[in-house]
């Protein structure tokens, strides 16, 4: 996987043959290319929330998929 689009998703697979620190940064990376502003010093904590709403989705905790999707 080379990149990462929140309003697309990820392939639940392929995302979860990542380690964390690489799903970090493809979050990381995808805002830096949409010159989204994230306030000083929050970069890691948005990206690894992502992550982790990631993983329920891709593990399937639910409320989390039926919440995304509204």
């Amino acid at each position: 996987m080379d990149s990462y689009d929140p309003d697309i998703g990820p392939d639940l697979d392929e995302w979860q043959t990542l380690d964390e620190s690489e799903q970090i940064n493809l979050v990381q990376d995808f805002h830096i290319e949409a010159n989204e502003e994230i306030p000083e010093g929050g970069a890691m904590l948005h990206a690894s929330i992502h992550v982790v709403v990631e993983n329920q989705i891709a593990i399937g905790t639910e409320p989390v998929p039926a919440t995304v999707k509204k």
